[in-house]
């Protein structure tokens, strides 16, 4: 990820509240070993693995929760292809993020064990609050640069003279 991908941007800022809790944020270009095939790169995970700067993959078994930000080159994969990879791998919790009329949206996923399948938990907008895998509280409009008057009411179809 280039340094001015907003992918990029979202990950630091998602990032800094998910070092408080005992699990540990992967160091980046690290990911889950699905198989001998699939060896995804998210854009956050959480482990429980002691910190190795030389290492590149974890097992399944110590991902805890898994973050992708959606762009519009990884919405398919995001939304589809990794949802899927990430439950057959037994990955407990995966959020995907993305962008709706400039503000950040959460999609939240538990791993049902029965099925083996994600079930859709929550989708978060403005404040994201959670149990599980850790407690955190956070402020999602704090994730994107505030829009002028003038950019929300072109947004919401008002014309910024009269309005």
């Amino acid at each position: 990820m280039a340094a001015h991908d907003p992918r990029e941007r979202h990950a630091r800022r998602l990032g800094r509240p998910l070092l408080v809790g005992r699990s540990r944020p992967a160091q980046p270009r690290c990911g889950p070993c699905l198989d001998e095939r699939n060896r995804p790169e998210p854009d956050l995970l959480l482990t429980t693995a002691a910190h190795d700067g030389d290492r590149t993959w974890f097992a399944p078994d110590e991902v805890r929760l898994v973050i992708e930000v959606v762009s519009p080159e990884s919405a398919h994969r995001d939304r589809t292809v990794k949802l899927r990879k990430y439950a057959e791998a037994s990955i407990p919790h995966y959020w995907y993020i993305e962008d709706e009329d400039g503000a950040s949206v959460v999609h939240v996923y538990e791993l049902d064990e029965p099925t083996g399948a994600y079930a859709p938990a929550v989708i978060f907008r403005g404040t994201l609050k959670r149990p599980v895998p850790f407690e955190i509280s956070l402020d999602l409009d704090k994730l994107t640069p505030l829009r002028s008057k003038q950019e929300n009411r072109l947004a919401h179809g008002k014309d910024p003279l009269t309005h």
